[in-house]
């Protein structure tokens, strides 16, 4: 799915005629403004003075603010942590690292090694200085980490519906079961659990994958 990486533009004088009864002119400008200059750059001004939101900034936001929270349950919060900071900076050292996350220079390393192990963060070694000691840095390629969490979100949406076609099969084995007179009621019960956790897993592994498919 593509979509527009802005709506269209809406003039201030519209928007203050179409928010009249909600704000004042002087909020209005407020508001605008703080939109215009926030980190998340949720809207585009033109010089015009007229305005669209940057919906492909937001997406692009939504994708890094997953990331982040998939770091989090998979690896640990010192993961996230890392991965945020060079998210924001260019590359940086161990010691760096270590400096701005207030990690110990132990927990930087075996943090960083994981996340290069998991192909979320890259490495560059840099020449050796003047004492001969060879030393590296490290960044995010974003786009490349883009591509490895869609990957994998897809693998995960093929085993969930893998594993769903099964349960669907298994319950419509207990039905027959307990048609013929068999005491199969618990067992019926348990696998439509199961469909519905299936259900709700697959649903929620779709939406994030058109979040990350949609630019």
């Amino acid at each position: 799915m593509c979509i527009r990486d802005r709506t269209e533009r809406v003039a201030k004088a519209t928007l203050a005629e179409e928010l009249a009864t909600e704000f004042s002119v002087d909020a209005l400008d407020k508001y605008l403004e703080v939109l215009s200059k926030h980190s998340l750059k949720p809207l585009i001004r033109s010089q015009e003075d007229n305005y669209s939101v940057n919906v492909g900034h937001l997406i692009y936001a939504l994708k890094v603010k997953q990331v982040e929270r998939m770091l989090e349950t998979k690896l640990g919060a010192n993961h996230a942590r890392v991965f945020r900071f060079l998210m924001r900076s260019q590359p940086s050292g161990e010691l760096q690292v270590g400096e701005r996350c207030m990690m110990t220079l132990q927990s930087v390393r075996g943090t960083l090694y994981e996340l290069y192990r998991e192909r979320y963060i890259a490495v560059q070694e840099l020449k050796e200085d003047k004492s001969g000691q060879q030393s590296s840095v490290y960044f995010v390629e974003i786009s490349k980490v883009f591509e490895r969490v869609s990957a994998m979100l897809y693998k995960v949406l093929f085993n969930l519906r893998r594993r769903l076609q099964a349960e669907y099969i298994n319950n419509e084995k207990f039905k027959n079961a307990i048609d013929e007179g068999k005491d199969m009621q618990v067992q019926l019960e348990k696998t439509q659990v199961l469909i519905n956790k299936l259900q709700s897993a697959i649903f929620e592994v779709d939406e994030q994958l058109l979040i990350f498919e949609s630019f």
